[in-house]
């Protein structure tokens, strides 16, 4: 009988992580988008407990770190941006809405990079930024996906965080 090592339970819920991500996508091109605002949340708990478990089992590693880099980056970056770009119609603001859509996934980039350039694995600001932004905008998303909102408080509301993103808050970490 086959033998699961203890690096395979944190290992699994971070690919749940990025597989939640991912169906997130494909679920905002069929214009469920409370499903897919729910389904990036989802990837926030298996984000938060995948870490978690594998400090508690002692099975840390580079490859971990850096899968769990990639699945924040597709959940957390490109699947929240997705979202709102479908849903509130950026594309109906030309080039600005696509620059928009386009810099909301880079600034999560640019955080998570520089968290593992620096070895930053205690910082909340550069580990949990990306995933807060990402689930802070599915939630945006969730809610007023079955009211009528102006358009413009989505773009508000994206380019704030992307701005919280890109930001640096203290000489110190940045």
């Amino acid at each position: 009988m086959a033998r699961i090592s203890k690096s395979s339970v944190p290992d699994a819920l971070t690919f749940a992580n990025l597989g939640l991500g991912i169906i997130s996508m494909l679920v905002t091109f069929g214009g469920d988008y409370r499903l897919a605002a729910l389904l990036i949340m989802a990837a926030g708990l298996a984000d938060r407990y995948d870490g978690r478990i594998a400090r508690y089992l002692n099975v840390s590693s580079e490859y971990g770190k850096k899968l769990d880099s990639l699945a924040d980056f597709v959940s957390f970056g490109i699947a929240p941006a997705l979202l709102v770009f479908q849903l509130y119609g950026f594309s109906n603001y030309g080039a600005a809405g696509y620059l928009l859509v386009l810099a909301f996934p880079m600034a999560a980039a640019y955080k998570l990079a520089k968290a593992d350039s620096q070895g930053c694995g205690t910082s909340f600001i550069y580990d949990e930024s990306p995933v807060l932004a990402g689930t802070a905008l599915s939630l945006f998303a969730f809610v007023t996906a079955d009211m009528p909102v102006a358009p413009q408080l989505a773009v508000i509301i994206t380019a704030a965080l992307t701005y919280l993103l890109a930001a640096r808050f203290t000489s110190k970490l940045g």
